[in-house]
């Protein structure tokens, strides 16, 4: 379930780019993190995902304390996103 382009508020930290967006199913809001085409960074996100994945399977909803991965996926430009549920304001807004 991808994130339609409809965003709302993104940031840039040199490694990835942070956006919130509505889910294309359910109009929830989510979170994306993008991470740029760069071969390490990509590695790290690949298992960053993966970790992520293993948690929220065997942690359950609420019990592992880390945010719920929804979705992974490749842009056409090469750069890796994931998508989690939003938690509430990103910290660079504060």
């Amino acid at each position: 379930p991808h994130a339609r382009r409809g965003r709302h508020a993104h940031q840039n930290d040199g490694l990835s780019r942070h956006e919130t967006n509505h889910n294309n199913n359910s109009n929830a809001t989510v979170a994306i993190k993008i991470v740029r085409n760069i071969k390490r960074y990509h590695e790290s996100a690949l298992i960053e995902a993966d970790i992520l994945q293993d948690v929220n399977k065997r942690g359950g909803r609420g019990r592992s304390l880390c945010g719920i991965l929804l979705d992974r996926f490749d842009l056409p430009q090469g750069h890796y996103c994931l998508v989690f549920e939003c938690l509430g304001p990103s910290l660079y807004d504060f």
